[in-house]
């Protein structure tokens, strides 16, 4: 089965041979090798480039474990990198290449004390000046070491593509022939991991994303971060799979956990098992933005997975609350657009018998921002009944600006505005044809 993944090979299409190592990041297991090869190249190939001409190595192989030493990456990427014409290398899991200790070093006191290191930021800044003739791509898992410091330690030379699971687009075109109505509720249940298309059993499907986490995710966790048990990140992951699309304070999460056996799990652990799962792109923020006094809230986020098949595996699929997967899936599907996404917060002022000077704050799900382009869009995945709907639009019309406003909802129907001008679009519909109604 062969998956398209066109958005990401296009972005990688337009980035050849710009001078800039173009760092493809993204949850592991989500296709980035799949995207450098076959995908990528295959288009090389068929652009003329010899086969000769792309050199390949993949880190987490058991074979290359000696190259995850920077020094020895820098001696094989020398003794294997033609100095004339074209190439194109790719590294995979660039990531597992740890720093070590400069041995120029070895033995004198630095003025500032510290040991210098080489890392694999040093080899490929310095592949760039040595090798202006190979264009250079890399994959890696962990935001931690790769989103936050690509223009620090790449020196301004390095962009990011961000990949992700499959969107809807790519989980229907895998699944051709299928339902989409019937493709959407098993998109919203399994989520779009691409290896998990191959099992065509529902309940082989379930084991494979419930292993995934086991033996892949919470493993590297705990490595990567040095983890003394796992016991209590196991346990706040599912409360925070548990509160998808629910305003999330950590001190309340905090208090939570001292009115139960896990007593040593205070807001600074907390704040540090977020930041795991957020390095490891399984978790993403979203902050409330004020929509009238134009800041960001502190205090309650919402939090969302890069996956609801994943979500669910740890949940053991037992909570299908689809109002708030259909949220997570609209969440994801913004991002993947290129969109910035915030919660937002606006106060309704309505006529009330006797009179009260309060007013409430209502939520709009998400305001999206891209340049000039604005949204405000609710998700609804059922809003037949008029008090619904009703109650769905209020915070969408106490809006006074001019940028569109969206009701997303839980069918299938193409856009359409009602006479209060907002659009309302079927879950589906949206998800196939968003780049077109959005950015329009």
């Amino acid at each position: 089965m062969e998956i398209k993944r066109d958005q990401y090979l296009n972005q990688l299409i337009r980035s050849m041979d710009n001078g800039a190592i173009k760092v493809i990041t993204g949850i592991r297991r989500c296709g980035k090798s799949y995207l450098l090869d076959p995908l990528f190249r295959d288009y090389l190939i068929k652009t003329g480039i010899p086969e000769e001409r792309i050199i390949k190595i993949d880190l987490s192989d058991a074979k290359n474990q000696s190259l995850c030493n920077p020094l020895n990456l820098s001696k094989k990427l020398e003794a294997s990198l033609p100095k004339e014409g074209n190439a194109y290398l790719f590294i995979d899991e660039i990531q597992l290449c740890e720093a070590v200790e400069n041995p120029f070093f070895s033995g004198v006191k630095t003025e500032s004390g510290k040991k210098p290191m080489i890392t694999f930021y040093a080899v490929l800044n310095g592949l760039l000046s040595s090798h202006k003739n190979v264009d250079v791509y890399v994959t890696g898992s962990n935001s931690k070491m790769l989103s936050s410091d690509i223009l620090t330690d790449f020196r301004g030379r390095g962009c990011e593509i961000r990949m992700r699971p499959l969107s809807f687009l790519e989980y229907l075109s895998a699944n051709e022939g299928s339902d989409r109505g019937q493709a959407w509720r098993d998109y919203l249940r399994y989520g779009g991991m691409p290896f998990s298309l191959r099992y065509t059993d529902f309940g082989d499907r379930e084991n494979y994303l419930r292993s995934l986490f086991e033996t892949v995710y919470y493993k590297d966790i705990i490595e990567r971060n040095h983890l003394q048990t796992d016991t209590s990140i196991r346990e706040f992951t599912k409360v925070v799979a548990s509160s998808v699309g629910s305003l999330t304070n950590v001190s309340r999460i905090a208090d939570t956990f001292r009115s139960t056996e896990q007593k040593g799990i205070g807001r600074i652990t907390i704040d540090n098992y977020i930041r795991c799962l957020e390095d490891s792109f399984l978790l993403e923020e979203a902050e409330r933005y004020d929509v009238r006094g134009r800041h960001i809230m502190n205090g309650n986020k919402k939090y969302y997975f890069v996956d609801t098949g994943l979500r669910n595996a740890l949940l053991n699929f037992r909570q299908p609350d689809r109002g708030h997967l259909m949220e997570n899936v609209i969440y994801n599907e913004l991002l993947s657009l290129g969109y910035g996404v915030d919660v937002g917060a606006i106060r309704t002022y309505e006529a009330k018998n006797p009179p009260s000077n309060s007013s409430p704050q209502r939520e709009i799900d998400f305001i999206a921002e891209k340049g000039n382009k604005k949204y405000y869009i609710q998700s609804a995945y059922s809003a037949e009944e008029d008090a619904k709907m009703v109650q769905e639009k209020k915070p969408l019309l106490a809006v006074r600006d001019s940028f569109p406003k969206i009701l997303i909802e839980g069918d299938d129907f193409a856009p359409y505005y009602d006479n209060d001008g907002i659009i309302h679009v079927g879950v589906i519909e949206f998800l196939l044809r968003g780049s077109s109604l959005l950015d329009h």
